[in-house]
């Protein structure tokens, strides 16, 4: 034991020669004594009870609590209830095609917390946020390939058919999503700071994941039921009509393209496109202004302090002070009403309100009896709560019916001497603290990392759907995601700074739902006959387009909307804002690309049409002329035979 402890000591011979200095001795005995007396240590008879710690609230409440009762969490209650509601709206809108989409999604969300647990990455706000994005992102998925699925049938294919075309169609689309989401993830590990790594982590591998599921999961699923025989034919089972159908056999034609195809929502381009660059220009000075006046804090965090407390503790021999007294101390103090309340004191009564007027305290009580020197002595430990935020010194003054007595040093202090003045024989201590709030996450570091990635996802976008799609995609949804956080700003709401945490999640939507429109413009444009890349052509081709998107897009947007008010509704009241600014911001970003998305696109193809690059064209060798046919389409060409063709 002596050769371990003298390795724990480890005095160095700085010299060599066999000589120490006077302070490394000094150090190495203290070294020595310390391990002497924790080898020696044992148990103190004593218990400690922690009055003053400065509490700091957990980001997400525990999920199950075990004490007499179980109790579940509020986010534990929505994730339940957000599952079954949106179960349900899926089986509206697609029947039995619901059934892979939701085991997909549930696929999906399992593997994000999976990787929670794996990477042992912190499950704060942020990391809740991450969840669902990882949510939308598969149920996105999901609407996007059984759109495509009963697109398909309504052109009069088989179930079978319609699925396998409708599972090759889906795919692109399901990797834009998952690129973006990962895109917005990767950066706000980078830039975000520490309270967004859970949501990196979740984001980035759970997207992954949720990859895999939508292009795996889902279509095993779906292959399998347009695959069983007694399933043939029956299209209502997957929420389409037999009667919109047609019967190829027949020769008969697609009559049916959607609820929404023959709706023109670019009609009202202008008035729309007037209200979202005022809001956008109103929003961007709301985050400009606040964030150079606040040190970077937009958003109005005057509530981000949770409460104040009030500690008494009490000990007699003879006496104690009981709760009522304490509540009617309390039904008698007044404080200064209103932002005043830190002020200098009024000495005017009319400034001041009642403070249990609205009943915004309640006391928490715990009484112990010690043996002290052969005397009993009973302690008790009143904690008063206070709804309302005060700081330590705000001015109050105590009325009982007489002369009013102003406190010079704040409410505790007034409270404590209205105590004492009822019994002198008992000792109290009173305290005021206030708790402070959750790690409040700063605006900056989360804007910055959500439009990095959005602005890597946009040039990917741009390779994928050409350049005027592209910078549409990534203009509007930068647009839309600043003019929704804001206009939070410059309302000054009283919010956390957790509404932070809305950028990624209405950047992640916006991006989705420029996806759908963009796909189907390119699919539609495709799958035109004529192949006129005029300017004319591609407006009436957006025009159809963005009819036929906008019914996915529409499912896609409500989706998203419930989860929003379910968890705002059934989640945490402290983070009950978050959710409700997500779904304001859904509702008018859905709005915006539907009306802009297309034009906004049409206009930067017709910026770039007009750009006329000049090609260097070398001397060429002539050669003799061959009779040639040229090709007007790239369709097979169809050959005239006489007998069969008639």
């Amino acid at each position: 034991d002596a050769e371990y402890l003298q390795a724990f000591v480890n005095i160095q011979d700085a010299n060599g020669d066999g000589e120490y200095e006077a302070k490394d001795v000094k150090s190495a005995y203290d070294t020595a004594k310390f391990y002497i007396n924790l080898i020696n240590s044992s148990e103190l008879n004593y218990e400690v009870t922690y009055l003053y710690e400065n509490v700091i609230s957990a980001w997400t409440e525990e999920i199950i609590t075990v004490s007499r009762n179980i109790s579940w969490s509020n986010t534990l209650i929505a994730t339940l209830c957000g599952i079954a509601v949106l179960s349900l709206l899926l089986v509206v809108f697609y029947r039995l095609g619901a059934l892979g989409v939701v085991t997909s999604t549930i696929a999906s969300l399992f593997g994000a917390i999976a990787m929670i647990v794996l990477f042992s990455a912190e499950f704060n706000l942020a990391a809740l946020i991450g969840l669902i994005a990882v949510v939308i992102s598969s149920l996105a998925s999901g609407v996007i390939y059984l759109a495509k699925f009963k697109d398909e049938c309504y052109r009069g294919r088989s179930l079978k058919k319609a699925n396998s075309e409708g599972a090759k169609k889906a795919l692109l689309p399901t990797v834009d999503i998952h690129v973006a989401l990962i895109a917005i993830g990767v950066f706000s590990y980078i830039f975000g700071g520490a309270i967004m790594r859970g949501f990196a982590v979740i984001t980035v591998l759970g997207g992954l994941i949720s990859l895999i599921s939508s292009t795996v999961v889902l279509r095993t699923l779906l292959w399998l039921a347009t695959n069983t025989t007694k399933l043939q034919g029956k299209y209502n089972y997957f929420g389409i009509e037999n009667k919109d159908v047609p019967n190829v056999l027949k020769e008969e034609k697609q009559s049916y393209f959607g609820p929404y195809a023959d709706k023109d929502f670019t009609k009202k381009k202008k008035p729309v496109a007037i209200i979202a660059a005022v809001a956008l220009v109103a929003g961007l000075f709301g985050l400009t202004f606040f964030g150079i006046k606040d040190s970077g804090v937009v958003f109005n965090n005057g509530s981000t302090t949770l409460a104040s407390e009030i500690y008494i503790e009490t000990d007699t021999k003879n006496s104690l002070i009981t709760q009522d007294e304490i509540e009617e101390v309390l039904e008698n103090t007044y404080i200064l009403s209103g932002e005043t309340a830190n002020t200098e004191a009024d000495k005017t009564l009319a400034s001041y309100v009642q403070f249990n007027a609205e009943g915004n305290y309640y006391i928490d009580y715990e009484s112990r009896i010690d043996l002290i020197e052969n005397v009993e002595v009973t302690f008790q430990y009143y904690v008063i709560h206070l709804n309302t935020t005060l700081s330590n010194d705000a001015k109050a003054y105590y009325l009982d019916g007489t002369t009013p007595v102003y406190s010079t040093e704040g409410l505790g202090q007034l409270v404590n001497d209205q105590l004492v003045a009822l019994d002198s024989e008992v000792t109290t201590s009173v305290k005021d603290s206030i708790i402070a709030s959750a790690y409040e996450p700063d605006f900056l570091p989360i804007m910055w990392g959500t439009l990095v990635g959005v602005a890597v996802a946009g040039v990917y976008l741009m390779i994928r759907y050409r350049l005027s799609r592209g910078i549409a995609s990534l203009l509007i949804t930068i647009g839309s995601t600043a003019a929704v956080t804001g206009i939070f700003a410059l309302t000054r709401l009283p919010v956390t700074s957790y509404a932070a945490l809305a950028m990624p999640i209405l950047a992640l939507v916006a991006m989705i739902l420029t996806i759908v429109f963009a796909n189907k413009d390119r699919e539609t444009f495709l799958e035109d006959k004529t192949h006129d890349n005029s300017v004319e052509n591609r407006n009436a081709i957006m025009i159809k387009s963005n009819g036929l998107a906008f019914y996915p897009a529409l499912i896609i947007a409500i989706l998203t909307l419930y989860i929003s008010v379910d968890f705002f509704g059934f989640g945490a009241s402290g983070y009950s804002w978050l959710f409700m600014i997500i779904a304001i911001g859904v509702l008018l970003i859905t709005g915006l690309i539907t009306v802009l998305y297309g034009p906004l696109s049409q206009v930067f193809f017709k910026l770039f049409s007009n750009i006329k690059l000049n090609k260097f064209i070398g001397k060429k060798k002539k050669k003799k002329s061959k009779q040639t046919t040229n090709k007007k389409s790239s369709e097979p060409e169809e050959y005239v035979f006489i007998g069969i063709n008639d």
